[in-house]
């Protein structure tokens, strides 16, 4: 994800009762924070994020809780930067053709 790109981050889950109290929390490299901009609908729960630098990526953790406890196991999204652009392996090759010496192209296609 970009910086400063709005991600919707959605985390849903099961539970007997259904009535979930929803908690959020980010651990950058940095630090952990509390999340706590998040809607509830019944058993999901939707949070918009933010990296506003590199020190914003990191692991988001949705934690559930009901009558009878907290979840036992977290929602867990990573929040990763975009990585290098790649050129695709055919513009890769084109460039290679296009830049040979026609000698060494007769040799290639023999």
């Amino acid at each position: 994800m970009s910086q400063n790109e709005i991600a919707e981050i959605s985390c849903e889950m099961e539970s007997d009762p259904k009535d979930l109290h929803f908690s959020w929390l980010m651990n950058t490299s940095s630090n952990a924070i509390e999340v706590d901009s998040f809607v509830v609908n019944s058993s999901k729960s939707v949070t918009p994020y933010v990296a506003r630098d590199r020190f914003g990526y990191g692991t988001m953790y949705c934690y559930a809780e009901n009558d009878i406890g907290k979840s036992k196991t977290p929602c867990v999204f990573y929040i990763k930067p975009p990585g290098k652009a790649r050129l695709p392996l055919y513009l890769n090759l084109t460039y290679l053709l296009i830049y040979l010496n026609p000698a060494y192209l007769q040799l290639l296609f023999v």
